[in-house]
């Protein structure tokens, strides 16, 4: 099996939720054949099936060759978080950050502040990103959700309106 049919056959199983069929594909798999995106598709199978200390290890090992790939550091980010290792996790979320503005490491990170009760650093993260995509309806979502959350309903309530004049059909607490 050549690198590129691994990567697609291992790629489709992602996308079916095949978790388990993807792990067993990825373990019988040539080393040669071992790329940092199948790898990343390795850690994060396990990752989706609540396996951290596994998903840890791969995302590590990708870090090993690449020490500066964005969607690596998001992935170890929330795995070192929940395996309650949140300075370790806020660490990888910020780097991964600091090259790539990814919503999905944003939201993350603002969430393990939010856990700490760090509610201003929460409101940070949250407004960066509507600094660099001031229109993007799922910021504006994630940030009122984080309002909400905080108990400021009326600040929440304008930013809920914002999503839908920016074309959004659901819009309101807990929507994802």
């Amino acid at each position: 099996m050549n690198e590129r049919s691994l990567h697609k056959q291992v790629g489709e199983l992602m996308e079916e939720e095949r978790w388990r069929e993807a792990i067993v594909l990825c373990q019988s798999a040539a080393t040669s054949a071992m790329t940092p995106e199948v790898r990343w598709n390795w850690a994060w199978a396990h990752f989706k099936l609540d396996e951290f200390s596994a998903a840890r290890f791969h995302f590590e090992k990708i870090l090993d060759q690449q020490p500066e790939h964005p969607a690596t550091l998001f992935g170890l980010g929330v795995v070192l978080q929940k395996l309650g290792i949140p300075a370790s996790a806020k660490q990888f979320l910020k780097r991964a950050l600091e090259l790539k503005d990814l919503s999905a490491a944003r939201l993350s990170l603002a969430l393990l502040f939010m856990e700490e009760g760090d509610l201003d650093s929460a409101e940070q993260v949250h407004l960066e990103g509507l600094k660099l995509k001031p229109e993007s309806v799922e910021r504006i979502q994630a940030y009122a959700d984080f309002l909400s959350d905080a108990g400021r309903e009326e600040e929440a309530a304008i930013q809920y309106s914002r999503c839908q004049y920016s074309g959004s059909k659901e819009v309101g607490p807990g929507i994802q």
